[in-house]
Protein backbone atom coordinates (compact mmCIF):
# COMPACT_ATOMS: atom_id res chain seq x y z
CA UNK A 1 0.00 0.00 0.00
CA UNK A 2 2.62 2.02 0.83
CA UNK A 3 4.60 1.79 -2.14
CA UNK A 4 1.55 2.35 -4.32
CA UNK A 5 1.05 5.57 -2.38
CA UNK A 6 4.98 6.44 -3.16
CA UNK A 7 4.29 5.74 -6.93
CA UNK A 8 0.91 7.75 -7.14
CA UNK A 9 2.54 10.64 -5.60
CA UNK A 10 6.01 10.50 -8.10
CA UNK A 11 3.18 10.67 -11.35
CA UNK A 12 1.63 13.36 -9.53
CA UNK A 13 4.65 15.40 -9.17
CA UNK A 14 5.94 14.32 -12.69
CA UNK A 15 2.89 15.63 -14.30
CA UNK A 16 3.14 18.77 -12.09
CA UNK A 17 6.41 19.69 -13.35
CA UNK A 18 5.84 19.22 -16.78
CA UNK A 19 2.90 21.92 -16.13
CA UNK A 20 5.31 24.24 -14.74
CA UNK A 21 7.68 23.24 -18.04
CA UNK A 22 4.99 23.69 -20.41
CA UNK A 23 3.68 27.50 -19.04
CA UNK A 24 7.54 28.39 -18.88
CA UNK A 25 8.51 27.72 -22.49
CA UNK A 26 5.17 28.89 -23.43
CA UNK A 27 5.43 30.90 -27.13
CA UNK A 28 4.99 34.89 -26.67
CA UNK A 29 3.84 36.39 -30.38
CA UNK A 30 4.30 40.13 -29.90
CA UNK A 31 4.21 43.11 -32.76
CA UNK A 32 7.23 45.52 -32.47
CA UNK A 33 4.91 48.11 -30.51
CA UNK A 34 3.93 45.06 -27.78
CA UNK A 35 7.34 44.26 -28.01
CA UNK A 36 8.50 48.10 -27.16
CA UNK A 37 5.07 47.67 -23.94
CA UNK A 38 6.73 44.30 -22.69
CA UNK A 39 10.17 46.09 -22.59
CA UNK A 40 8.16 48.50 -20.39
CA UNK A 41 7.03 46.35 -17.67
CA UNK A 42 9.82 44.16 -17.37
CA UNK A 43 13.06 45.58 -18.14
CA UNK A 44 14.73 45.92 -14.39
CA UNK A 45 16.47 49.09 -15.13
CA UNK A 46 13.33 50.90 -16.24
CA UNK A 47 11.34 49.36 -13.29
CA UNK A 48 13.77 50.19 -10.60
CA UNK A 49 13.53 53.95 -12.18
CA UNK A 50 10.05 54.16 -11.44
CA UNK A 51 10.61 52.38 -7.84
CA UNK A 52 12.53 55.55 -7.48
CA UNK A 53 9.88 57.86 -7.82
CA UNK A 54 7.43 56.17 -5.48
CA UNK A 55 10.42 56.51 -3.08
CA UNK A 56 10.67 60.03 -3.23
CA UNK A 57 6.46 59.77 -3.31
CA UNK A 58 7.08 58.10 0.35
CA UNK A 59 9.58 61.03 0.96
CA UNK A 60 6.94 63.49 0.74
CA UNK A 61 4.84 61.94 2.48
CA UNK A 62 6.86 61.87 5.21
CA UNK A 63 7.59 65.26 4.93
CA UNK A 64 4.00 66.23 5.53
CA UNK A 65 3.58 64.15 8.61
CA UNK A 66 6.06 67.21 9.93
CA UNK A 67 3.18 69.46 9.18
CA UNK A 68 0.53 67.47 11.65
CA UNK A 69 1.38 67.64 15.59
CA UNK A 70 3.69 65.98 17.09
CA UNK A 71 2.72 63.75 20.34
CA UNK A 72 5.03 61.52 22.39
CA UNK A 73 4.38 60.06 25.76
CA UNK A 74 7.28 59.39 28.56
CA UNK A 75 6.85 57.39 31.59
CA UNK A 76 9.69 57.63 33.97
CA UNK A 77 10.69 55.24 37.11
CA UNK A 78 13.63 56.30 39.32
CA UNK A 79 15.14 54.80 42.64
CA UNK A 80 17.10 56.93 44.54
CA UNK A 81 19.75 54.81 46.55
CA UNK A 82 20.73 57.74 48.42
CA UNK A 83 18.16 60.61 49.20
CA UNK A 84 19.19 63.61 47.35
CA UNK A 85 21.48 66.36 49.23
CA UNK A 86 20.60 70.14 49.42
CA UNK A 87 23.05 72.51 51.18
CA UNK A 88 21.28 75.22 53.13
CA UNK A 89 23.01 78.20 54.44
CA UNK A 90 23.50 78.31 58.13
CA UNK A 91 21.64 81.30 58.68
CA UNK A 92 18.28 79.52 58.42
CA UNK A 93 19.74 77.42 61.69
CA UNK A 94 21.41 79.81 63.84
CA UNK A 95 24.58 78.70 62.09
CA UNK A 96 25.86 81.77 60.06
CA UNK A 97 28.46 81.36 57.69
CA UNK A 98 28.04 77.03 57.74
CA UNK A 99 26.74 75.11 54.59
CA UNK A 100 24.44 72.85 56.08
CA UNK A 101 23.49 69.65 54.06
CA UNK A 102 19.84 68.46 54.04
CA UNK A 103 18.74 65.10 52.56
CA UNK A 104 14.95 65.97 50.33
CA UNK A 105 12.46 63.53 48.66
CA UNK A 106 11.68 59.78 48.57
CA UNK A 107 13.48 57.24 47.28
CA UNK A 108 10.77 56.49 44.60
CA UNK A 109 10.24 58.85 41.72
CA UNK A 110 7.50 58.04 39.44
CA UNK A 111 6.96 60.58 35.97
CA UNK A 112 4.12 60.23 33.69
CA UNK A 113 3.08 62.26 30.77
CA UNK A 114 1.98 63.91 27.62
CA UNK A 115 3.78 66.56 25.50
CA UNK A 116 2.18 67.64 22.01
CA UNK A 117 4.29 70.26 19.60
CA UNK A 118 2.96 72.04 16.45
CA UNK A 119 5.16 74.45 14.87
CA UNK A 120 3.73 77.64 13.37
CA UNK A 121 6.43 78.78 11.39
CA UNK A 122 9.51 77.02 9.53
CA UNK A 123 10.39 77.90 6.40
CA UNK A 124 13.06 75.15 5.87
CA UNK A 125 10.30 72.66 5.96
CA UNK A 126 8.11 74.67 3.21
CA UNK A 127 11.27 74.91 0.66
CA UNK A 128 12.06 70.98 2.17
CA UNK A 129 8.60 70.03 0.16
CA UNK A 130 9.42 71.92 -2.98
CA UNK A 131 12.76 70.39 -3.41
CA UNK A 132 11.03 66.76 -3.21
CA UNK A 133 8.14 68.15 -5.57
CA UNK A 134 11.05 69.05 -8.03
CA UNK A 135 12.79 65.40 -7.19
CA UNK A 136 9.58 63.46 -8.22
CA UNK A 137 9.58 65.50 -11.40
CA UNK A 138 13.31 64.91 -12.15
CA UNK A 139 12.61 60.68 -11.55
CA UNK A 140 9.78 61.06 -14.15
CA UNK A 141 12.12 62.80 -16.30
CA UNK A 142 14.68 60.57 -16.26
CA UNK A 143 11.77 57.34 -16.45
CA UNK A 144 11.46 59.13 -20.00
CA UNK A 145 14.53 59.27 -21.13
CA UNK A 146 15.16 55.56 -19.62
CA UNK A 147 12.31 54.21 -21.20
CA UNK A 148 13.03 56.37 -24.68
CA UNK A 149 16.33 54.65 -24.73
CA UNK A 150 14.79 51.45 -23.97
CA UNK A 151 12.50 51.49 -26.90
CA UNK A 152 15.42 52.10 -29.43
CA UNK A 153 17.23 49.13 -27.93
CA UNK A 154 14.01 47.04 -28.40
CA UNK A 155 13.76 48.26 -32.03
CA UNK A 156 17.27 47.41 -32.88
CA UNK A 157 17.01 44.21 -31.40
CA UNK A 158 13.92 43.35 -32.74
CA UNK A 159 14.59 44.16 -36.48
CA UNK A 160 18.43 42.51 -35.46
CA UNK A 161 16.18 39.07 -35.60
CA UNK A 162 13.87 39.76 -38.42
CA UNK A 163 16.97 40.67 -40.60
CA UNK A 164 18.81 37.79 -39.42
CA UNK A 165 16.34 35.66 -40.12
CA UNK A 166 15.46 36.84 -43.55
CA UNK A 167 19.40 36.64 -44.73
CA UNK A 168 19.71 33.09 -43.12
CA UNK A 169 17.01 32.10 -45.68
CA UNK A 170 18.58 33.74 -48.69
CA UNK A 171 21.67 31.78 -47.51
CA UNK A 172 19.88 28.55 -47.66
CA UNK A 173 18.25 29.72 -51.21
CA UNK A 174 22.01 30.27 -52.19
CA UNK A 175 23.19 26.78 -50.80
CA UNK A 176 20.40 25.02 -52.39
CA UNK A 177 21.21 26.80 -55.92
CA UNK A 178 25.27 25.63 -54.88
CA UNK A 179 24.29 21.83 -54.83
CA UNK A 180 22.65 22.03 -57.88
CA UNK A 181 25.35 23.66 -59.16
CA UNK A 182 27.77 20.88 -57.86
CA UNK A 183 25.41 18.10 -59.48
CA UNK A 184 25.70 19.61 -62.98
CA UNK A 185 29.50 20.19 -62.07
CA UNK A 186 30.00 16.51 -61.07
CA UNK A 187 28.22 15.13 -64.45
CA UNK A 188 30.34 17.73 -66.88
CA UNK A 189 33.57 16.44 -65.12
CA UNK A 190 32.77 12.57 -65.34
CA UNK A 191 31.31 13.73 -69.06
CA UNK A 192 35.50 14.84 -69.34
CA UNK A 193 34.08 18.26 -70.44
CA UNK A 194 35.60 19.54 -67.08
CA UNK A 195 38.68 19.00 -64.67
CA UNK A 196 38.54 18.14 -61.62
CA UNK A 197 39.74 21.83 -60.14
CA UNK A 198 36.46 22.84 -61.18
CA UNK A 199 34.44 20.43 -59.16
CA UNK A 200 36.65 20.94 -55.79
CA UNK A 201 36.37 24.55 -56.34
CA UNK A 202 32.47 24.16 -56.61
CA UNK A 203 32.65 22.10 -53.71
CA UNK A 204 34.77 24.30 -51.35
CA UNK A 205 32.10 27.06 -52.61
CA UNK A 206 29.29 24.56 -50.93
CA UNK A 207 31.00 23.79 -48.05
CA UNK A 208 31.71 27.85 -47.58
CA UNK A 209 28.14 28.31 -47.61
CA UNK A 210 27.39 25.99 -45.36
CA UNK A 211 29.21 27.27 -42.55
CA UNK A 212 27.85 30.56 -43.55
CA UNK A 213 24.23 29.04 -42.65
CA UNK A 214 25.75 27.61 -39.64
CA UNK A 215 26.74 31.09 -39.07
CA UNK A 216 23.54 32.65 -39.08
CA UNK A 217 22.11 30.36 -37.59
CA UNK A 218 24.18 31.02 -34.26
CA UNK A 219 23.40 34.83 -35.10
CA UNK A 220 19.80 34.36 -34.80
CA UNK A 221 19.84 32.88 -31.55
CA UNK A 222 22.25 35.45 -30.49
CA UNK A 223 19.96 38.17 -31.16
CA UNK A 224 16.67 36.75 -30.00
CA UNK A 225 18.84 36.26 -26.64
CA UNK A 226 19.13 39.70 -26.81
CA UNK A 227 15.77 40.67 -27.60
CA UNK A 228 14.47 38.16 -24.87
CA UNK A 229 16.95 40.25 -22.34
CA UNK A 230 15.94 43.73 -23.56
CA UNK A 231 11.83 42.25 -23.36
CA UNK A 232 12.99 41.21 -19.42
CA UNK A 233 11.78 37.69 -20.70
CA UNK A 234 14.08 34.57 -20.20
CA UNK A 235 16.77 33.97 -22.88
CA UNK A 236 15.11 30.64 -23.81
CA UNK A 237 11.57 31.76 -24.36
CA UNK A 238 10.44 31.29 -27.58
CA UNK A 239 8.91 34.17 -29.10
CA UNK A 240 7.03 34.88 -32.06
CA UNK A 241 7.80 38.74 -34.09
CA UNK A 242 4.41 39.45 -35.78
CA UNK A 243 5.25 42.15 -37.16
CA UNK A 244 7.30 41.33 -40.96
CA UNK A 245 10.21 43.39 -42.97
CA UNK A 246 8.50 45.62 -45.47
CA UNK A 247 11.06 45.27 -48.74
CA UNK A 248 9.55 46.99 -51.38
CA UNK A 249 10.85 45.85 -55.04
CA UNK A 250 12.69 48.91 -55.70
CA UNK A 251 13.37 51.38 -52.98
CA UNK A 252 12.64 54.33 -53.71
CA UNK A 253 12.67 56.76 -50.54
CA UNK A 254 14.61 60.01 -50.51
CA UNK A 255 15.16 61.87 -47.59
CA UNK A 256 15.86 65.46 -48.67
CA UNK A 257 18.39 67.30 -47.14
CA UNK A 258 16.05 70.39 -45.80
CA UNK A 259 16.44 73.12 -43.13
CA UNK A 260 16.23 71.58 -39.73
CA UNK A 261 12.39 73.00 -38.86
CA UNK A 262 12.20 74.69 -35.55
CA UNK A 263 11.87 71.90 -33.00
CA UNK A 264 10.74 72.99 -29.26
CA UNK A 265 13.46 71.43 -27.32
CA UNK A 266 11.70 72.03 -24.03
CA UNK A 267 9.50 69.20 -24.84
CA UNK A 268 12.36 67.25 -24.65
CA UNK A 269 13.20 64.87 -21.86
CA UNK A 270 17.02 65.44 -21.25
CA UNK A 271 16.39 69.25 -21.73
CA UNK A 272 13.37 69.49 -19.24
CA UNK A 273 15.68 67.23 -16.77
CA UNK A 274 18.64 69.95 -17.22
CA UNK A 275 16.33 72.42 -16.57
CA UNK A 276 14.38 70.93 -13.10
CA UNK A 277 18.02 70.28 -11.93
CA UNK A 278 18.61 74.32 -12.40
CA UNK A 279 14.94 74.69 -10.61
CA UNK A 280 15.97 72.15 -7.30
CA UNK A 281 19.20 74.65 -7.04
CA UNK A 282 17.48 77.51 -6.87
CA UNK A 283 14.79 75.56 -4.25
CA UNK A 284 17.92 74.40 -2.19
CA UNK A 285 19.57 77.96 -2.34
CA UNK A 286 16.12 79.81 -0.83
CA UNK A 287 16.35 77.23 1.83
CA UNK A 288 19.79 78.20 2.69
CA UNK A 289 18.56 81.91 2.93
CA UNK A 290 15.20 80.88 4.58
CA UNK A 291 17.26 79.24 7.04
CA UNK A 292 18.79 82.18 8.78
CA UNK A 293 14.68 83.45 9.64
CA UNK A 294 13.62 81.82 13.02
CA UNK A 295 11.20 78.93 13.86
CA UNK A 296 8.14 79.06 15.82
CA UNK A 297 5.94 76.50 17.52
CA UNK A 298 3.51 75.61 20.36
CA UNK A 299 3.88 73.13 22.74
CA UNK A 300 2.04 71.50 25.84
CA UNK A 301 2.62 69.02 28.65
CA UNK A 302 0.41 67.66 30.81
CA UNK A 303 1.52 64.82 33.16
CA UNK A 304 1.80 63.94 36.51
CA UNK A 305 4.87 62.88 39.48
CA UNK A 306 4.50 60.51 41.89
CA UNK A 307 6.91 60.21 44.86
CA UNK A 308 7.29 57.80 47.79
CA UNK A 309 9.08 55.34 49.83
CA UNK A 310 7.64 52.23 48.24
CA UNK A 311 7.27 51.71 44.50
CA UNK A 312 3.31 50.75 44.55
CA UNK A 313 2.27 53.36 42.12
CA UNK A 314 -1.67 52.94 43.10
CA UNK A 315 -1.55 52.63 46.93
CA UNK A 316 -1.88 56.62 47.84
CA UNK A 317 -0.54 55.78 51.50
CA UNK A 318 2.83 54.44 49.50
CA UNK A 319 3.30 57.11 46.37
CA UNK A 320 1.53 60.52 46.19
CA UNK A 321 0.76 61.74 42.53
CA UNK A 322 0.86 65.47 41.73
CA UNK A 323 -0.23 66.82 38.71
CA UNK A 324 2.12 69.03 36.46
CA UNK A 325 0.94 70.66 32.89
CA UNK A 326 2.26 73.53 30.87
CA UNK A 327 1.67 75.49 27.55
CA UNK A 328 4.35 77.48 25.73
CA UNK A 329 5.50 79.42 22.64
CA UNK A 330 9.10 78.37 21.63
CA UNK A 331 11.41 80.72 18.83
CA UNK A 332 14.49 79.57 17.69
CA UNK A 333 17.32 80.68 16.11
CA UNK A 334 19.95 79.06 14.12
CA UNK A 335 22.79 81.60 14.15
CA UNK A 336 25.38 79.00 12.73
CA UNK A 337 23.35 79.18 9.46
CA UNK A 338 24.90 82.90 9.03
CA UNK A 339 28.42 81.11 9.00
CA UNK A 340 27.53 78.13 7.26
CA UNK A 341 25.96 80.30 4.17
CA UNK A 342 29.59 82.14 4.18
CA UNK A 343 30.29 78.55 2.82
CA UNK A 344 27.30 77.36 1.39
CA UNK A 345 25.90 80.10 -0.84
CA UNK A 346 28.96 80.52 -3.02
CA UNK A 347 28.80 76.36 -3.59
CA UNK A 348 25.74 76.38 -4.76
CA UNK A 349 26.20 79.92 -7.00
CA UNK A 350 28.48 78.13 -8.66
CA UNK A 351 25.97 75.20 -9.04
CA UNK A 352 23.59 77.73 -10.65
CA UNK A 353 25.79 78.91 -13.15
CA UNK A 354 27.37 75.11 -13.77
CA UNK A 355 23.80 74.35 -14.29
CA UNK A 356 22.89 76.87 -16.61
CA UNK A 357 25.76 76.31 -18.55
CA UNK A 358 24.47 72.91 -18.58
CA UNK A 359 21.25 74.03 -20.32
CA UNK A 360 23.00 75.55 -22.93
CA UNK A 361 25.18 73.09 -23.88
CA UNK A 362 22.15 70.34 -23.48
CA UNK A 363 19.98 72.28 -26.14
CA UNK A 364 23.54 72.35 -28.37
CA UNK A 365 23.57 68.97 -28.14
CA UNK A 366 20.19 68.40 -29.33
CA UNK A 367 20.04 70.41 -31.35
CA UNK A 368 23.04 69.05 -32.89
CA UNK A 369 21.19 65.33 -32.66
CA UNK A 370 18.61 66.27 -34.75
CA UNK A 371 20.58 67.55 -37.27
CA UNK A 372 23.06 64.52 -37.11
CA UNK A 373 20.08 62.11 -36.73
CA UNK A 374 19.10 63.39 -40.35
CA UNK A 375 21.69 63.23 -41.96
CA UNK A 376 22.41 60.00 -40.85
CA UNK A 377 18.89 59.06 -42.44
CA UNK A 378 19.64 60.38 -45.59
CA UNK A 379 22.96 58.87 -45.60
CA UNK A 380 21.40 55.51 -45.01
CA UNK A 381 18.81 56.34 -47.47
CA UNK A 382 21.40 56.54 -49.88
CA UNK A 383 23.29 53.60 -49.33
CA UNK A 384 20.43 51.20 -49.32
CA UNK A 385 19.66 52.39 -52.93
CA UNK A 386 22.64 52.09 -53.73
CA UNK A 387 23.08 48.39 -52.46
CA UNK A 388 19.61 47.43 -53.75
CA UNK A 389 20.73 48.13 -57.24
CA UNK A 390 24.01 46.03 -56.53
CA UNK A 391 22.06 43.69 -55.29
CA UNK A 392 19.66 43.59 -58.65
CA UNK A 393 22.69 43.31 -61.11
CA UNK A 394 24.18 40.40 -58.64
CA UNK A 395 21.00 38.28 -59.13
CA UNK A 396 20.98 39.15 -62.37
CA UNK A 397 24.45 38.53 -63.66
CA UNK A 398 24.00 35.35 -61.70
CA UNK A 399 21.24 33.96 -63.56
CA UNK A 400 23.35 35.17 -66.84
CA UNK A 401 25.97 32.93 -65.96
CA UNK A 402 24.31 30.22 -64.61
CA UNK A 403 22.28 30.07 -67.78
CA UNK A 404 26.09 29.95 -70.00
CA UNK A 405 27.26 27.27 -67.71
CA UNK A 406 25.15 25.26 -68.33
CA UNK A 407 25.08 25.81 -72.16
CA UNK A 408 29.24 25.35 -71.75
CA UNK A 409 29.39 28.70 -71.91
CA UNK A 410 31.50 29.98 -68.97
CA UNK A 411 33.56 28.49 -66.21
CA UNK A 412 32.68 27.02 -63.10
CA UNK A 413 34.66 29.81 -61.75
CA UNK A 414 32.59 32.46 -63.03
CA UNK A 415 29.67 31.04 -61.70
CA UNK A 416 31.39 30.79 -57.95
CA UNK A 417 32.72 34.51 -58.21
CA UNK A 418 29.15 35.74 -59.41
CA UNK A 419 27.74 33.55 -56.17
CA UNK A 420 29.96 35.30 -54.00
CA UNK A 421 29.15 38.96 -55.36
CA UNK A 422 25.82 38.39 -54.84
CA UNK A 423 26.36 36.89 -51.33
CA UNK A 424 28.15 40.08 -50.50
CA UNK A 425 25.74 42.18 -51.71
CA UNK A 426 22.89 40.35 -50.32
CA UNK A 427 24.90 41.08 -47.13
CA UNK A 428 25.58 44.41 -48.10
CA UNK A 429 21.96 45.21 -48.49
CA UNK A 430 20.80 43.88 -45.69
CA UNK A 431 23.41 46.10 -43.40
CA UNK A 432 21.86 49.31 -45.24
CA UNK A 433 18.13 48.38 -44.92
CA UNK A 434 18.74 47.65 -40.69
CA UNK A 435 20.83 51.03 -41.14
CA UNK A 436 18.25 52.98 -42.64
CA UNK A 437 15.24 51.45 -40.40
CA UNK A 438 17.13 52.52 -37.41
CA UNK A 439 18.55 56.03 -38.73
CA UNK A 440 14.16 56.42 -39.13
CA UNK A 441 13.62 55.74 -35.79
CA UNK A 442 16.39 57.54 -34.16
CA UNK A 443 15.66 60.94 -36.27
CA UNK A 444 12.14 60.40 -34.28
CA UNK A 445 14.03 59.79 -31.06
CA UNK A 446 16.36 62.92 -30.95
CA UNK A 447 12.97 65.34 -31.97
CA UNK A 448 10.82 63.63 -29.34
CA UNK A 449 8.52 61.72 -31.02
CA UNK A 450 8.94 58.18 -29.56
Amino acid sequence: MKLIVQNIMLVIFFLSSQNVLGQSLDTISLTLEQAWKMAEQNHPDYQSQLISGQITDKQLDEALGKLLPQISGTFDVRYNIKRPTTILPGELVGRPGEDIPVQFGKFWNNTAGIEISQFVFDATILEDLKILRLNRQLDDVQAEVSLQNLKIDAIRSYLQVLINEARSKELKNNALALKNTLVLTQAKVDAELLNEIELERVENSYQNALSDIAKSEQAILLSRQLLNLVLGLPVDQPVVLLDELQVPDDFETTVAMETIQPVNLTNLPALRLQILQVSAIEAEMKKQQKALLPTASLYGYLGSNGVGDQPNWFNSSKIRWYGSSYVGLKLNWQFNAFFDNRQIMPQLTLKMQQAKLQVKGTQNDLMEAIVEAQSNLKSASEDIRIQQRNYKFAKKELNYLTIRFQNDLSTAKDLIEAEETMNAAQAGYWGAYYNFQVAAYELQKAKGEI
